[in-house]
């Protein structure tokens, strides 16, 4: 008879008769041993107590492996199954548990079926309000106006795409549950806000707010809303305006104190001949010049992009997007496209290259088309060429004054963006057009426009004031991933790419994303590469951590940090705080402790072994990737932070409480906060 078959309280039986029976046999051999020895029962006793805790420590190992260590796995299995996750129970692991494991199995069963009938009912009776929802997002995002919505704490719970556009700064990105005084001055919202409550007629204001950094103003109207709260509609008009005024004010704050010291310096000499020949004038002159020629310099580069601004809608955008998006249009064209970020209105730009293309093969009769764009002294450069006659300006002039898009010439295209366009003779019979195109700072890589988000039930939701005492649901979090050169900050080595999703009330927020690849300033090894598949040439033209700190920084303001393994992602932020300028103290959840708070401290804790158990699938090709690794950790930490609250879990402070008593496995980093 198989140990496997038998009753669950029969093999329990058996441990202990076991004990029993090996007990006194050891006890009966050490008496035997000892009986020809004076000291026959101390070698008894001694033999018989060796014996004894060989034989408990033998038994004990088997009631572990074979009972004990099931029964919690097929706990937290279960735990799973009962939030509607988990993979299928390992029939081998609970062989010995009797009848205990086809009962569990097959409550797992029903309480699969029972989930997956009731969730299909929840699908298609939601199914039309959020068809709904999103066609009300969409219409939101394409209105003129910047709507933001906010909670009677000034908190932000719903915005659209122009919104986003207007209060996306280098370092401070527009979120849900952000403070909206993040972006305009507190004073003027706080007091119209007030007035408004005060009011009966609730009839709306309408007035000039500065931004928080005082860099400029946005004229908005602010109406209550039923419930507490408030709508701002932003006029991005007057957002432009405040642009040209700060440039127009910085020729007098920052020219205007270089050129009167030059002129100081020109009128002493004049006055003092024996200045003429100075060493250290001629130094600092040559220095006053050269700070003035720099900053010119720079204005002159956002006067250029204030104007394109005013124009058309200019963004961050992949040279690769472009190319490929023309390459749609003429399945025959040849492009290539270099790892550049272009600062155009993309989809003005492809429309015209479009245009000059169709123009090329019906008048030029154009063979073997191309069209590239490659780094260029001044940006890049894209390029259209052709087997066949050159083409004249004077033709090129021509059907630039047709329509292109929306009845939209591309000649306005061009004078909205800034740009130029002229022909070239080409080498080897051929003839090309080019067309300069700007390319992004690196500070604008993460700048590029999103969609709005909302989540209306942050609108009952209050500021925590303690965190140990906050409801988890209550709290943001940002879920994040990191790539890095190797292994070891210690010896150099630094982070290659960071991810970063946001969780709010429970819930990604999918337009709420960071994904940047960061230059190392540092040579990638192949043995990194071959793993999360970045390469050099991927991050030569990458913004430094010190612009991606600062913004990451800026992405989590206010949030807990949630990783798998993050001792590992925090060891390297942390280490270039001074170069970021940025601290990093935000408090930290680790999936790693979580897991063995739900699963127990003896079952695996990699992120792969913690996402079999849940049910979560990780396609091969997004593995070891900062974004692949990040979905997978968000969507694992929701899973288990409803298990964690189906054992008592409720707040904060009882979460780290438990996480605590997992320390050996990884160290705890919320010190400072609780």
């Amino acid at each position: 008879m198989k140990l496997s078959s038998m009753h669950l309280r029969l093999r329990v039986f058996l441990f202990f008769a076991l004990i029993a029976v090996a007990g006194f046999s050891v006890f009966v051999l050490g008496l035997w041993l000892g009986s020809d020895r004076a000291d026959g029962l101390v070698l008894a006793g001694i033999i018989g107590g060796f014996g004894l805790t060989a034989l408990v420590t033998w038994v004990w190992w088997l009631f572990d492996k074979n009972l004990a260590q099931p029964m919690q796995e097929l706990a937290g299995a279960l735990s799973a199954r009962t939030h509607g996750v988990g993979a299928a129970i390992d029939r081998d692991g609970i062989k010995y548990l009797g009848d205990l494991g086809p009962a569990a199995m097959q409550a797992a069963r029903q309480m699969t079926e029972y989930q997956g009938s009731f969730s299909d009912n929840i699908a298609k009776e939601t199914k039309a309000v959020i068809q709904e929802k999103e066609r009300l997002a969409a219409l939101a995002d394409d209105v003129a106006y910047g709507v933001i919505m906010c909670s009677a704490q000034h908190r932000i719970v719903f915005y659209n795409a122009v919104a986003a556009s207007m209060l996306n700064g280098a370092e401070c990105q527009p979120g849900l549950g952000h403070s909206i005084f993040d972006f305009l001055a507190r004073d003027s919202i706080s007091n119209a806000y007030d007035r408004l409550r005060s009011d009966s007629n609730n009839s709306g204001m309408r007035f000039n707010v500065s931004t928080a950094d005082s860099t400029g103003f946005i004229s908005v109207r602010m109406r209550l809303i039923h419930g507490g709260g408030y709508v701002l509609s932003l006029d991005p008009e007057t957002a432009q305006i405040s642009q040209s005024s700060a440039l127009l004010a910085s020729i007098f704050t920052d020219l205007g104190p270089r050129i009167m010291s030059l002129r100081t310096a020109l009128s002493l000499r004049a006055e003092l001949p024996e200045l003429m020949n100075d060493p250290e004038m001629d130094q600092a002159m040559a220095t006053d010049l050269g700070e003035l020629l720099d900053r010119l310099s720079e204005m002159t580069d956002d006067y250029d992009q204030l104007r394109s601004d005013m124009g058309a809608k200019v963004e961050p955008v992949s040279a690769t997007y472009v190319v490929n998006a023309v390459k749609d249009q003429f399945p025959d064209l040849v492009v290539d496209g270099a790892e550049l970020t272009l600062r155009v209105a993309a989809n003005d730009i492809i429309a015209l290259i479009g245009h000059v293309i169709r123009a090329l093969q019906s008048e030029v009769k154009a063979r073997a088309v191309s069209f590239i764009i490659v780094p260029d002294q001044t940006g890049a450069m894209a390029v259209i060429g052709w087997m066949g006659d050159a083409v004249h300006y004077d033709d090129l002039a021509r059907w630039l004054s047709q329509p292109v898009a929306h009845n939209v010439t591309g000649h306005q295209i061009l004078h909205d963006q800034n740009l130029e366009i002229w022909p070239e003779a080409g080498r080897v019979g051929r003839a090309v057009i080019k067309l300069p195109l700007p390319v992004a700072k690196p500070s604008e890589f993460l700048s590029i426009q999103r969609k709005g988000a909302y989540d209306f039930g942050l609108i009952e939701k209050s500021v925590p004031d303690i965190l140990a005492d906050t409801d988890l649901a209550d709290l943001t979090y940002v879920v994040f991933d990191t790539e890095t050169t190797g292994l070891h900050p210690e010896r150099g080595d630094e982070i290659c790419q960071i991810a970063a999703l946001r969780v709010v009330n429970s819930r990604v927020i999918p337009t709420e994303e960071f994904d940047t690849l960061v230059n190392p300033g540092r040579v990638i090894p192949a043995a990194s590469t071959a793993i999360h598949h970045i390469t050099n040439d991927m991050v030569e033209m990458a913004p430094s951590i010190k612009i991606v700190g600062a913004q990451f920084h800026s992405f989590a303001r206010g949030s807990i940090l949630v990783a798998h393994n993050a001792p590992f992602d925090l060891e390297f932020l942390r280490r270039k705080q001074t170069i970021i300028g940025k601290e990093f103290s935000n408090p930290v959840i680790d999936t790693v402790l979580l897991s063995a708070v739900v699963f127990g401290q003896d079952a695996e804790h990699t992120l792969d072994a913690v996402c079999d158990r849940l049910g979560i699938f990780i396609p091969e090709n997004v593995r070891h990737t900062a974004m692949g690794d990040t979905i997978a950790t968000a969507e694992a930490f929701l899973k288990m932070l409803a298990m964690a609250r189906s054992k008592g879990i409720v707040t904060f402070g009882q979460l780290i409480e438990q996480t605590r008593k997992h320390r050996r496995l990884i160290a705890d980093l919320n010190a400072d906060h609780l």
